[in-house]
């Protein structure tokens, strides 16, 4: 077994950018969701959103007291701006491409997972849209 580890890549990547475009989403009920989201918006998904679980140990569980954070399934979900689905890809490759990741052009897909709102205070992770990528 050699040791010889040969990597062209970073660890980790991240970068803010005032170019993304909005994504214009659209939520099933409800209709367009403005961004930056209002309060009245952010009730809005509540609505028509379920409580959002975490692992602890090996159980899922829900408990308010730990994590207050909403999930709506990617079924409910539109994103109605072609330029979000291109700035997606563009964004997604230039993350394969400081990783280090060698993914063919063609084999890159981005998922939704699900769209999370958490409530302030409501988690220890500021995030709003959890992706699942490169299958």
């Amino acid at each position: 077994m050699s040791n010889n580890f040969d990597f062209a890549g970073s660890f980790a990547c991240g970068s803010t950018d005032s170019r993304a475009p909005n994504p214009c989403i659209s939520l099933e009920g409800v209709g367009l969701i403005g961004l930056p989201l209002s309060p009245r918006d952010a009730t809005l998904i509540i609505q028509h959103a379920q409580q959002s679980p975490f692992g602890q140990a090996d159980r899922t569980i829900v408990d308010q007291d730990v994590r207050r954070t909403w999930e709506i399934k990617p079924s409910q979900l539109v994103f109605t701006n072609p330029d979000w689905v291109k700035y997606l890809k563009e964004t997604a490759r230039t993350v394969c491409n400081s990783l280090g990741a060698k993914v063919p052009v063609g084999a890159l897909k981005c998922e939704l997972h699900k769209l999370l709102l958490y409530e302030p205070g409501g988690q220890y992770v500021p995030f709003i849209l959890l992706f699942t990528s490169l299958s």
